[in-house]
């Protein structure tokens, strides 16, 4: 796929994917890691951008491909193509050097996932997603194909991830 260590985050709309993902990077950057994100917005339509006044935006709002602006460290970039698959986002983050990704979304790509249950109306997911690795639950389930946690388990969960990932940061 073009990246070596990723994690996805699987399920649906308010599960706690972005509350983890959160509490993952915090943890792994104060580890030392540098860790990328990439998110996909499933809902239909482009993201809504923070502002739509920058110069940056107006540029890219004007046809422009790609538009970018850096400021104290920062780069804000944004790109249009007719289509992003996964994989170019993934060639793309390689400049970086990062230690890992956390990909929340994308539920059809062959990465390995964990997905987030939170009600009973979300265990067919356990049928629909591939490649998962383990789940986070709001509910007690019986799940024994793979690893299962509990939502307020974050630090087994944190640790789990990292040793999944080959990381040693016990």
């Amino acid at each position: 796929m073009g990246y070596e260590k990723v994690i996805g985050l699987v399920g649906y709309k308010n599960s706690g994917k972005t509350t983890f993902s959160e509490k993952l990077i915090s943890f792994g950057s104060s580890n030392g890691l540098k860790i990328g994100t990439i998110k996909h917005h499933g809902h239909g339509g482009p993201p809504h951008l923070e502002s739509a006044k920058t110069d940056s935006s107006k540029q890219f709002e004007a046809g422009a491909v790609v538009s970018a602006v850096e400021g104290d460290g920062t780069l804000s970039l944004q790109a249009y193509s007719d289509h992003w698959s996964l994989y170019d986002i993934l060639k793309f983050y390689e400049s970086f050097s990062l230690d890992f990704i956390v990909i929340e979304g994308y539920k059809n790509e062959n990465i390995p996932k964990i997905l987030f249950i939170r009600t009973h109306k979300d265990l067919n997911l356990l049928e629909s997603v591939s490649n998962i690795v383990a789940v986070v639950s709001w509910i007690p389930i019986d799940e024994s194909e793979v690893h299962c946690f509990f939502i307020e388990d974050d630090s087994t969960i944190i640790k789990w991830v990292f040793s999944f990932l080959g990381f040693d940061l016990a």
